[in-house]
Parts: structure tokens; sequence; C-alpha cells
């Protein structure tokens, strides 16, 4: 079972002003998608126990990954009553799309939307009303169609990455020419403007995101509230405001402490940014081996990266899949911290003021990859001098 400590806590359950306060017969919805949502939940639940809790699973991605979030909710204990769902048209064919982006176009035509959402949400949940709605990001259409379907509830909004920063652009911008060609940019632009537009979902991509009607319903939680560029929120406010060492860890997350590593590597999904994942491999499997070549090295892929790490003359383990990254710093607080990319771990090591060394490879030609590292650096407040450069030259 989990443990969730409330050292320090009972004081915050005495603010009856607080809107997020509801009564204990009161139900909960939350549409989770990730293991560093998890984490946040249960950092929230100490926060607002109050309610009848159930709990929406978003099904994509790794199989595995989805069974380890469902035992992970039967075991936390708070949950009454867990579901699951396919999560949104991402991973489906372009046929697919076009069918559901036209589906979306005639309910926003017709005014349809708002009662489409309901009779889906519905189907997942059957009768009934949640006094809170909690979702950690309003990018896949399955959350934004539950808040626009319970618009009236107290909506909660939790972090979902260094997208949640972007600033947020209008239809011109979306013609501007990006990292693709113009053809293929202005499509794929126009195509998130639209959803956006229709209240679908805010696909933030090209270092920019999109307003959606309900922001400003939405009671938002990030690490680094200071630096949000976007601010058309009911209230913003910060995530972890107490230490989330307090929260105990789960079986998994003790038999990773018990190895003691000298060293994480936190990699990510490079398939993101085109046919580059071999590339990456390489140069990072080198750089390894001459900086970290017998020293103990836990080598955490991103959820949606194929790992292949060759782990010949390296003392390594891949692993910690199904524990968030976050949840990794506070186990093994003592290792030395690498990352290849500006993810969502850097909040935490920055919030916390911890050393941590992040590589570049410029031998990744993908402007993608290279504009997501600027925005984000800008806003973690990273120099050019904080970056380790790997693979020569960004402009050969």
């Amino acid at each position: 079972m989990w443990l969730i400590l409330k050292s320090g806590w009972e004081i915050c359950l005495m603010d009856k002003n607080d809107g997020e306060r509801i009564k204990d017969d009161d139900k909960v919805l939350v549409v989770l998608t990730n293991q560093y949502m998890f984490m946040q939940l249960l950092w929230y639940y100490s926060k607002y126990p109050e309610g009848i809790w159930e709990v929406i699973i978003l099904k994509f991605g790794d199989v595995d990954l989805m069974n380890s979030m469902y035992q992970k909710c039967v075991k936390c204990g708070f949950f009454t009553r867990i579901m699951t769902c396919e999560s949104s048209i991402y991973g489906q064919k372009l046929l697919n799309k076009i069918i559901v982006m036209l589906r979306y176009l005639f309910q926003y035509i017709t005014q349809q939307r708002e009662k489409s959402d309901k009779k889906f949400l519905k189907g997942i949940v059957g009768e009934g009303r949640y006094k809170k709605v909690i979702i950690q990001s309003t990018h896949d259409s399955v959350s934004t169609a539950i808040i626009n379907a319970m618009s009236d509830s107290i909506l909660v909004c939790l972090e979902d990455g260094m997208g949640d920063y972007l600033p947020v652009k209008g239809m011109k911008e979306c013609f501007k020419l990006s990292h693709f060609s113009l053809f293929k940019s202005n499509i794929l632009q126009l195509s998130a403007f639209m959803l956006a537009k229709m209240n679908v979902a805010n696909v933030a991509a090209y270092g920019y995101q999109f307003q959606l009607r309900y922001d400003a319903q939405l009671i938002k939680y990030c690490s680094l509230p200071d630096k949000m560029k976007y601010r058309n929120y009911k209230e913003i406010k910060q995530l972890f405001d107490n230490d989330s060492r307090e929260i105990a860890v789960s079986e998994n997350e003790l038999s990773l402490k018990q190895q003691e590593y000298d060293v994480i590597v936190f990699s990510t999904a490079f398939a993101d940014f085109g046919d580059c994942e071999e590339l990456y491999y390489s140069t990072l499997q080198d750089w390894l081996k001459k900086n970290y070549k017998g020293r103990k090295i836990l080598f955490k892929p991103h959820p949606r990266e194929q790992c292949g790490l060759n782990c010949n003359d390296l003392n390594i383990h891949i692993g910690g899949r199904e524990i968030a990254g976050e949840r990794v710093l506070d186990i093994l607080p003592d290792a030395e911290i690498v990352l290849t990319y500006t993810t969502t771990i850097l909040l935490k090591i920055c919030r916390e003021k911890r050393n941590f060394k992040i590589l570049r490879f410029n031998n990744i030609k993908s402007k993608w990859y290279h504009l997501g590292i600027e925005n984000d650096s800008e806003v973690l407040g990273l120099s050019d001098s904080d970056w380790i450069i790997l693979g020569g030259r960004k402009d050969e």
C-alpha cells in the first residue's frame, strides 16, 4: 500500500475558504495520463483528500505502463472506482484522423459539441455529477471533452510539462515558416489551431500553444508559476509547495532505492525529432564510456522510448520506466544527474537548486529539437555555458 504522510499538512485542511474544498460525499473525477501525474495526485490528495474519488486511466503508449498505473491506482487506496478509456486520435491512421476532424467540425458548426461530450462522458462513467474534475492538460481530446461536459464543476489542471510554459499564438502565426517544409508546417499548424478553435484540444507544438474556451475556469498548478507566459487561468498555484519526499515510496521504488546507483541518465524519445535515434544512442554511449566507465548507471528511458542503448563496456541498468522521473530523484538523492533533453524533470531540479549535467547533440539536425531547447532554456534560465555540447557544431 502507498502511505501518504501528512506531517505539517493539517494546517492546510483548516482553510475553509479554499475554493478547492468540497464535502466528503461530493464526487471527484480524475483523468490519469502518466506516471508524473500520478505522483502529482499523491501530493494533491494529501492537501485535498475530501470527496469520493474515481479515476479514468487513458490508454495509450506502452501497455505495461498502463497496467502499472492501474495497479498503482488499486494500491493507493483512495480511488473507489477505476475506469479506462482510449486516449485520442494521435495514434490512428491518417484517414481516421480526417474522419474524426470532420466530425469535430460538424459538431462545431451545428453547436453540438457540448451535447456530444456529455454523451461521451456518460458512456464511460454512467449517470452522476462530479463536484471536482482533475486533469493533467488540455492536450488530449478526452480530457478536454470531460471538462467541456463538466464545465460547472471545480476544474483543476495539474502540470503536463515544458509545453505548459509556451506562449499562446493566433491564426496568423500558424502560417509562418517553421522547421518543416512551408506546406507541411502550415497544414499542421492550421490543424492545431482548428482543434483549439473548436475546443477539442490544445495541441502544443512548434514552440507555441493555443487558447481554449474553458481555460479561464481552470485552477492551474505548475512548478514555476512566475515563468508561465500564458496566464489566462482562473488561478495559477504552486505545485509541490512542500517536500514531495514526504510521500512514502512504493515497493517498486524501494527496489530501485536499494541499488544505490552512482549516476542517473534521464533519456527522452528522440524518435519525436525524426530519424535520429541511432545517432543519439551512439553519441551518448561514447560520452558515457568516456566519463562514467566503471560507475553504476541507471538509464531511465522516456515512456515513449524504445531504448536502443548498447550496454557493452558499461555498468548500466535500463529501468525505472514505470516510475516518474521526479520520484527517481527523491529515491536516489545522492546520484549524479545527467539529462539528454529539457524534460519536466528539470522543473523539479531547478526548483530544488540541484546540480546536473545536460547534453546537447549538435549532430542531430532536427530544427524542432533545437527550437525546443531554445524555448525551454529561456523558461528554465539555462545559458549556453550550462550545456555539454556533443557531436560537433549545430550548423555543420
